[in-house]
């Protein structure tokens, strides 16, 4: 019998699940050459699972992925969206790792984590289980309709979980925008990797997703191994970057992470939690931060931009001060609290929780890739993850 519900871990930007190969030789819940998170909790009798979804795709397609991977069926964007943002309404099908997900029973509900940009995918989640989509609803014959898109199912959900997430966006990805850097690394991942390596075994090692943009194929198993040229999908990659709110990169910015949350909701029948990380240090009398030593070396390359970056707008309009140069290296700690629009308190001991609103847990000593398993010790690290699962199922479930 399992120990509480089941645990979905919803990794970030750029990164890989248990459908990856790559997730073999180094899980992104686990560290290198070390036995994954979900695994782990699984055999210590959490059921748990760790779905690969877009690594560049927005919250929204990444939450209409995570939905065909659990439930199991075939991946709908939305007739809506797709045609609002340039893709197909349809992507890959999948088996679903709980079928009799919503029975009654130890399936009847799920708790959902996310790492990085996992916290916005898993938010937006919520959200659609619990209120769907009025917009899909409108243009949708009720026979064609997703489940998630008609809402009413936040019953589904018991805990909803970041790790880090960019709830509220992060200056890194305002720095890119404002810099006009954004585009070229949206050039390099998709218009470079994606197009050159989409139809070669690369892609069963690490699945880009991209083809509801047309970008590679849809099936990485069944792939031509043909290496294209970077021009080959040029006009899909220019439908990418010209959206906003259908492009992970800009969803990832300040203002529009600001634009999204506000029109999100929060269910009463949900408990939320943000989990925190810091680890940088004032640098002299300035009131910018650096990275402490101890840190994974992606963090330190960050924080020469988050330990600075502002810009008058940001201040003004989103409330920034200097305490926002602290970070855990990609992401301002500040952002990674509750979204700033919803109801939420910070979590003590004698915290008694309930549903309908955020709890922002203590800042914790990590760097951004801390939760992943880098340069943490192993111990420490799974009993972390075995210490917050199971704080799970001491709250009552909400019906």
């Amino acid at each position: 019998m399992s120990k509480g519900y089941p645990n979905i871990l919803v990794h970030g930007f750029f990164g890989w699940g248990d459908q990856d190969y790559l997730n073999k030789l180094s899980p992104y819940f686990g560290g290198i050459f070390q036995k994954g998170m979900d695994q782990f909790l699984t055999e210590k009798g959490y059921e748990s699972y760790a779905p690969s979804v877009g690594p560049w795709s927005s919250a929204w397609d990444r939450s209409c992925e995570l939905y065909a991977q659990i439930m199991g069926g075939t991946v709908d964007y939305g007739k809506a969206h797709s045609e609002k943002y340039g893709h197909a309404r349809y992507g890959k099908t999948y088996k679903g790792y709980i079928n009799d997900w919503g029975k009654p029973g130890e399936h009847e509900k799920i708790n959902i984590i996310g790492h990085s940009f996992g916290g916005p995918t898993v938010i937006m989640f919520a959200d659609l289980l619990d209120r769907g989509s009025a917009e899909e609803r409108a243009v949708t014959p009720a026979e064609e309709l997703s489940p998630l898109f008609s809402g009413g199912y936040a019953n589904l959900l018991h805990t909803v979980t970041t790790l880090s997430g960019t709830n509220n966006g992060t200056t890194l990805a305002d720095a890119g925008h404002d810099l006009h850097i954004t585009p070229i690394v949206n050039w390099l991942l998709l218009g470079v990797i994606s197009t050159v390596f989409g139809e070669t075994s690369v892609m069963k090692l690490w699945d880009f997703k991209c083809a509801h943009f047309g970008i590679n194929a849809l099936d990485a198993q069944s792939v031509k191994h043909k290496i294209r040229g970077v021009k080959a999908k040029a006009e899909a990659v220019e439908r990418y970057n010209a959206n906003e709110f259908d492009n992970l990169m800009e969803e990832m910015r300040v203002p529009v992470a600001a634009e999204i949350n506000k029109n999100l909701g929060i269910s009463n029948k949900i408990y939320y939690f943000a989990r925190r990380a810091n680890r940088t240090h004032q640098i002299g009398k300035t009131p910018f931060q650096a990275m402490d030593l101890k840190s994974f070396p992606i963090a330190h390359i960050s924080q020469l931009i988050m330990g600075w970056y502002t810009t008058p707008k940001l201040r003004k309009e989103y409330g920034m001060t200097n305490e926002w140069y602290k970070s855990d290296g990609p992401v301002n700690t500040v952002c990674t609290a509750a979204p700033f629009d919803k109801p939420s308190e910070d979590w003590t001991e004698q915290t008694i929780c309930i549903p309908g609103k955020w709890y922002n847990m203590p800042v914790e000593h990590k760097d951004h890739f801390s939760w992943m398993g880098f340069l943490e010790n192993r111990k420490v690290y799974e009993d972390y993850f075995l210490d917050m699962v199971d704080s799970f199922t001491k709250l009552t479930p909400q019906k």
